[in-house]
């Protein structure tokens, strides 16, 4: 009767916990929200950062009511919340995609479709049957959008819903107005490139990026990457003239559009320029340059991006260790190990540790052992992983007291216990084999 008591006690006030905290979650959300119309983009993005670490449905539902943000830096923010590999976060996109607002609707889809991915089909799909039974208000544009998804990702759900769509709206949308069906992320190619003037049509598209509404000009950004996918081998030289003198734009919307057009153009003679954006006033465009010098992947970039490693902005930092990671060498070891000692940041530092595995920099192994007390469990997890690759047999001793760390980030399937020992059996000294004998497995 006593154990039931006290279990009965434990219960309720676990209960009564998880009620307190989500008060204060909720009374933060909703401080947040109200400062949100006169915030300049600073500000939001400041919001933006605040709600993402509250991490509620309600923090991810206010975040979603931000959409579309008139701000590039926000609403990419935004964007890249919703889009992580979690659980919550894809709920959250379903709810946006479901809202009874149109416009909250249109951006969910924008997200969604951007992003290409899959995995957000059986939104799409059960968006469409929710037009179809009148759960939503219809609205037939947005459906063709959908529809357009769905045949891209060719899954049996996405046809039956297809199907479903097409018995009611054979044609809901002229074909003028809207994508082509068989295919939403690769425009077709068996125009004849003379119907086509791109340069006219470049221009005409960073015209309303500049001067246009957010809406338009979100539009005008993918219609220009959409172009520049299928632009004809001789003409390339020509667009590359023309984005680079873009880049000179004092719109950073334009310098933005600009970076991305060039990196779907896979061209080297866009390095130049994509390397000096390297060094461009706004974040998101060196931010954006860097991805574009990592995707075209040839290692004379990296003289651009070296600097990039010491700037202020975390994920400018961040992206400029993956470039390092992937296309620098070993001479970049000092540079890595002293990121590695004094960042404060746990995300940058976690990067560093994941460049050092790539680059087999041995010389950091000190500080990667030291980065197994982090309270982060990322950055512990990070350097748990450069080391089951790094470590030598006289790091055994160090390693080995932390085969009991079963602490894991949410995104990830192994935890640091878990890396320590895979260094142990790499190592294979008859040191390494007495420490995994006297020490139980991991927890999976």
């Amino acid at each position: 009767m006593t154990q039931d008591i006290q279990h009965s006690s434990a219960e309720l006030a676990k209960r009564r916990l998880q009620q307190i905290t989500r008060g204060k979650s909720i009374h933060q959300v909703e401080a947040m929200k109200t400062q949100i119309p006169d915030a300049d983009g600073i500000t939001r993005l400041q919001i933006v950062e605040a709600l993402d670490h509250v991490g509620t449905d309600d923090a991810l539902d206010a975040l979603g009511q931000m959409l579309p943000d008139p701000e590039p830096e926000v609403h990419q923010a935004i964007v890249q919340i919703f889009l992580r590999p979690r659980k919550s976060s894809a709920q959250a996109l379903f709810r946006l995609l479901t809202n009874p607002e149109t416009r909250y609707q249109e951006a969910a889809l924008e997200i969604i479709v951007s992003s290409g991915d899959a995995r957000y089909g059986a939104f799409v799909a059960g968006y469409l049957y929710a037009l179809l039974s009148n759960v939503l208000p219809m609205n037939s544009v947005l459906g063709e959008q959908a529809v357009a998804f769905l045949r891209h990702i060719n899954t049996n759900e996405a046809m039956a819903a297809i199907d479903a769509w097409r018995a009611k709206f054979p044609l809901s949308v002229p074909q003028a107005q809207s994508q082509p069906e068989h295919d939403i992320a690769t425009p077709t190619h068996n125009r004849a490139k003379e119907l086509v003037n791109y340069h006219q049509a470049f221009q005409t598209l960073i015209k309303h990026i500049r001067a246009g509404r957010w809406g338009d000009q979100q539009k005008a950004s993918k219609a220009l990457h959409s172009l520049v996918r299928q632009l004809p081998e001789d003409i390339v030289g020509d667009a590359i003239r023309m984005f680079t003198d873009a880049l000179e734009d004092r719109n950073p919307l334009v310098r933005w559009a600009s970076v991305e057009a060039m990196a779907w153009l896979h061209h080297v003679d866009t390095i130049p320029a994509l390397g000096r954006c390297v060094a461009d006033p706004n974040w998101s465009i060196r931010l954006a340059a860097i991805r574009a010098l990592i995707e075209i992947g040839d290692i004379g970039s990296v003289r651009w991006i070296e600097p990039a490693l010491n700037d202020e902005h975390s994920s400018v930092q961040e992206a400029a260790l993956e470039a390092i990671g992937k296309l620098g060498s070993r001479r970049h070891a000092e540079q890595i190990g002293t990121i590695l000692s004094n960042t404060k940041d746990p995300v940058v530092c976690a990067a560093a540790a994941e460049t050092a595995r790539k680059l087999g920099l041995t010389n950091v192994v000190p500080t990667l052992v030291g980065l197994l007390d982090a309270s982060h469990a990322g950055l512990k997890w990070a350097a748990a992983r450069a080391l089951s690759e790094l470590a030598s047999e006289n790091d055994v001793a160090a390693i080995a007291a932390y085969l009991h760390d079963d602490t894991r980030p949410d995104w990830e399937e192994q935890d640091a216990g878990e890396w320590i020992r895979a260094a142990l059996k790499r190592i294979n000294t008859p040191e390494a084999k007495t420490a995994l004998r006297q020490t139980p497995t991991a927890r999976v």
